[in-house]
């Protein structure tokens, strides 16, 4: 074999040995850079699922609270309707309405402490009624109870042609007639005295008949 030829083979195998040798550290080299760029990578994903898993566990500590609080609202709406059913209980009366009955012989006759027109009206708004006329036989009818105190008092079943004045003077003899009608109004509940309607019930505070008829026969001096 002439020089020549070993002279190119030797240059050929040394090119060989090079090329190989930088091909491989080459790829020793961009092993060493992606290898610390997947741990970042995967550090970066374990980080960014921390804040979920603690947003969710807030999320659940939320519900939970929001839960327990709709729990103790409707324990308290409960307890309120309870509340409400007690005092409705207390406060009013049941009646079944009879053949014939109407709202104006109701009122007369289970509120006659009231005037004709605000017990129908009062009927009407505690019973939900939508057609005033109309009163069913067996219909079950809440009647509010007398809401004046008639402890110690003097009932009258006020006459036709009887005004509160007349009444006033015939119990409060010496007294002023404006105070007396006054104090019979406060008693009664009435606004307007034109209201006092015949075979209303009203009550006179006893006490201040007697005190009043006290002073009348007291001796003078």
């Amino acid at each position: 074999m002439n020089s020549k030829l070993k002279k190119s083979l030797i240059i050929i195998s040394s090119g060989i040995v090079l090329f190989l040798g930088v091909f491989f550290m080459t790829r020793s080299i961009s092993n060493l850079i992606d290898k610390p760029s997947d741990e970042n990578v995967i550090t970066m994903n374990e980080k960014s699922l921390k804040p979920d898993s603690n947003k969710n566990t807030k999320d659940n500590s939320s519900t939970n609270k929001q839960e327990k609080s709709n729990t103790t609202n409707v324990e308290k709406d409960d307890s309120q309707n309870t509340s409400n059913s007690n005092e409705t209980a207390e406060n009013n009366t049941e009646y079944v309405v009879r053949a014939g009955d109407t709202l104006s012989t109701i009122a007369h006759k289970l509120m006659p402490w009231s005037s004709e027109n605000t017990a129908i009206k009062t009927l009407i708004e505690m019973n939900n009624i939508k057609n005033s006329e109309i009163l069913p036989v067996g219909v079950h009818l809440l009647i509010p109870k007398n809401p004046i105190d008639t402890a110690n008092c003097v009932k009258h079943t006020v006459l036709k042609g009887e005004t509160l004045y007349h009444i006033a003077s015939k119990y409060f003899p010496s007294m002023d007639a404006n105070k007396a009608a006054d104090i019979i109004m406060k008693k009664n509940n009435i606004s307007d005295a034109k209201l006092l309607t015949e075979n209303r019930v009203i009550y006179i505070p006893e006490d201040e008949v007697k005190s009043t008829n006290a002073k009348v026969t007291a001796p003078q001096n």
